[in-house]
Order: C-alpha cells, then sequence, then structure tokens
C-alpha cells in the first residue's frame, strides 16, 4: 500500500532489485556500485518506511532514488500544509460579491464592505459574523500558498 492506501508499484527497472542477502545489494550486472546502498541501508530504509505505513515492492538500491523519494515526501509535507492554510483562507475571505475594490488593505466589517446597493439594507443580509481579512492580505496569503 502506498500514500492514501494507493498502491505503489515502480516500473524502473535498471533501478530496482530484490534486497540480497549478501552484505552489498548488487545491480543489474551482478557488480556493487558506488552509488548502490548497501543492504543495510535498503533494510533502514525499509523500516522507516513501514513506520510511515508505505511499502515498495522492490526497493530501488540506488542513493539517487532515495533522495527523489525523500524530497517527494517533504514537499508533499508541505503542499499538504499550504492546501489546508488555503482551506482555512475561505473561510475568512471577502467573497466575491463584496466590494473588494475599496480599500484593498484596510479592514472593514462586512456590513459597510458587503453592500447590496438598491436591493437590502446591510442590516437584512445574513452573514456569518466572521470578521472578513482584507482583500489584499488574502490575496498575500494565496500568493506565498
Amino acid at each position: 500500500e502506498g500514500f492514501g492506501g494507493a498502491s505503489v508499484e515502480m516500473s524502473a527497472a535498471p533501478l530496482l532489485r530484490k534486497v540480497s542477502s549478501s552484505d552489498a545489494v548488487l545491480s543489474q550486472d551482478g557488480y556493487e556500485h558506488p552509488d548502490d546502498m548497501t543492504k543495510y541501508e535498503v533494510a533502514s530504509w525499509m523500516i522507516q518506511e513501514a513506520m510511515h505505513g508505505r511499502f515498495f515492492r522492490l526497493f530501488p538500491i540506488h542513493r539517487q532514488a532515495y533522495l527523489a523519494t525523500s524530497r517527494y515526501y517533504r514537499f508533499s509535507r508541505w503542499s499538504q500544509r499550504a492546501m489546508t492554510v488555503l482551506m482555512i483562507l475561505t473561510v475568512f475571505e471577502t467573497p466575491l460579491w463584496c466590494d473588494t475594490h475599496k480599500d484593498i488593505w484596510k479592514y472593514l466589517t462586512p456590513e459597510e464592505r458587503c453592500v447590496v446597493h438598491g436591493k437590502a439594507p446591510a442590516s437584512k443580509l445574513l452573514m456569518s459574523g466572521i470578521p472578513f481579512l482584507p482583500p489584499g492580505w488574502a490575496l498575500l496569503i494565496e500568493l506565498t500558498c
């Protein structure tokens, strides 16, 4: 099972070999290469992945594959954090139908910013009561994420 319960199957045949019983992991040509991981390093990686609930059917033996995988999971964590911030931002962001062109950096109450001219007074609009971020600040948060 891979991340999120999906099955992970890697098919880069020259990079993937089963862990052998000798001290060194041999690559396709039967020789140990300096860029290959030892069986202890591969076993350590297997344990690390198992602790996170992930596994490969065949583990890569090249150090570059390990580095690429660790970078992927590190960036994946950052992208999940960014998505969480953006989801929370939707609660505090000024709705599009409100006046987002006037004083974009200044806090205005929802009654001041969200006025429907000629239709209903601001006191009759059903708002959540949650203060809205100024549109400029919300835009900066979106650009940061």
